[in-house]
């Protein structure tokens, strides 16, 4: 997995199951909502998605795993999250590939309730 640009990666076959981590410095890890993951094929130009759940591994850290997706494709997902409201820490996510080194970002809090971290992944398979 390598990075293009800000929040968009490329991948390989050889990368899933992708793991995305997120964690904080915070006591407490802040509410995320499902992921929606919009896969657009390549070649047909058609459109499927899926809902994907983080689950919670400790106070302070959650994950998700994007499967293989099926055919050569760009992802395109939005992390939501809901910051306490006197939260001044980020919440770091890393993009775990199956093989290679882990990808890092972070979404941090903002003066709105909720903030959203737009990423896309290329995957050509």
């Amino acid at each position: 997995m390598e990075k293009i640009e800000f929040r968009h990666y490329k991948s390989s076959a050889s990368d899933f199951p992708l793991v995305i981590a997120v964690s904080t410095k915070s006591a407490t890890l802040p509410d995320l909502s499902d992921v929606e993951f919009d896969f657009h094929d390549v070649s047909s130009g058609g459109t499927t998605a899926q809902i994907l759940k983080f689950v919670s591994d400790a106070a302070q850290s959650a994950s998700l795993t994007v499967p293989r997706p099926a055919s050569s494709c760009d992802m395109m997902f939005t992390i939501q999250v809901a910051f306490p409201a006197a939260s001044d820490e980020p919440l770091q996510v890393s993009f775990k590939p199956a093989t290679g080194s882990a990808l890092r970002n972070s979404i941090k809090p903002d003066d709105v309730p909720i903030v959203f971290g737009n990423y896309v992944i290329q995957f050509r398979a």
